[in-house]
């Protein structure tokens, strides 16, 4: 079946349009427009045929809001949101490699020696409250994932 056949059968059938198996999907799409069956055709078979479209983005109105959301959500909007994005992947790879290691460390030691406290003391025999609050904080988020 050639394409010329296959707008044929388009018109004798009521509008059942139907590739050739032969006929590149691509090859098939500029003989539609060629032959000018509309573009509700054109979009019935880009449908049809598995191809994607692309949907109108809805942005918030305010300026500061829609600035906001292409940082986070579209890297290729600016050379901000660029480096926002490998700035997030960079945290997310550091704190992945952090929890391995400390998961890691945990299977290490088991059975050896105790866990380590989150008491420390300074040159002075004092509680380092700086030091307890950071381990804390980092045991925390080590946690969470």
């Amino acid at each position: 079946m050639t394409v010329v056949q296959a707008i044929l059968y388009y018109y004798q059938s009521g509008g059942r349009l139907r590739r050739p198996m032969e006929v590149p999907e691509d090859v098939f799409l500029e003989e539609i427009e060629f032959y000018q069956l509309g573009e509700e055709q054109i979009r019935m078979y880009r449908e049809k045929e598995g191809f994607t479209t692309e949907k109108e983005m809805l942005l918030p109105d305010a300026e500061w809001q829609r600035r906001l959301w292409l940082l986070c959500e579209e890297p290729d909007s600016s050379r901000a949101a660029r480096v926002f994005a490998v700035v997030s992947v960079f945290c997310i790879l550091v704190s992945v490699c952090q929890s391995t290691a400390y998961v890691a460390w945990a299977e290490d030691t088991r059975g050896r020696k105790p866990a380590p406290t989150f008491d420390s003391e300074n040159r002075h025999g004092r509680k380092n409250d700086d030091d307890a609050v950071a381990a804390a904080i980092m045991h925390s988020y080590s946690c969470k994932s």
